[in-house]
């Protein structure tokens, strides 16, 4: 049974993208995203302190929060069959664990210190980030598994 547009015209049954589409378009961003919170977060800097304390865990937060978003959408672009929570989780241990990786490495950078409490920002960051996609997400047709009508002939 073929679909019909609006206008008439039949319609494609929508493909799975390609392996091209998704590193490019879906992989990529997220990748090139990583590598630069690891990057600024792995270099001497030497800018003052802020004014507001406590400003650099809501930094922290919003970082690998919406790192932890890119990676959502990579992965739930790459397995599009699976629930939406698998892909909540798997994204969500990817960025906590680039947090981790970020504090260890710091220890051996000067002029930066180490703090574990970045680490709970960029975990809390994740999951405040994680849950309203989640929310959000979870209510789209896509998640939903409905069942087809059948028709008597």
């Amino acid at each position: 049974m073929t679909r019909t547009g609006s206008r008439g015209r039949r319609l494609s049954p929508k493909r799975a993208p390609s392996a091209w589409h998704l590193l490019c378009f879906y992989w990529l961003p997220a990748v090139v995203y990583a590598a630069l919170i690891l990057r600024l977060c792995t270099t001497r800097l030497d800018l003052p302190l802020p004014v507001v304390r406590g400003i650099d865990k809501v930094e922290h937060g919003a970082a690998f929060g919406s790192l932890a978003l890119a990676f959502l959408r990579a992965v739930w672009a790459t397995w599009p069959r699976r629930p939406l929570w698998v892909a909540v989780l798997a994204s969500g241990v990817a960025a906590t664990g680039l947090g981790a990786l970020v504090e260890v490495l710091q220890r051996s950078v000067p002029g930066r210190r180490s703090d574990w409490f970045d680490l709970v920002a960029d975990a809390a960051g994740t999951v405040l980030l994680l849950g309203l996609a989640y929310a959000f997400l979870g209510r789209s047709p896509r998640t939903r598994v409905r069942p087809i009508p059948r028709r008597n002939v």
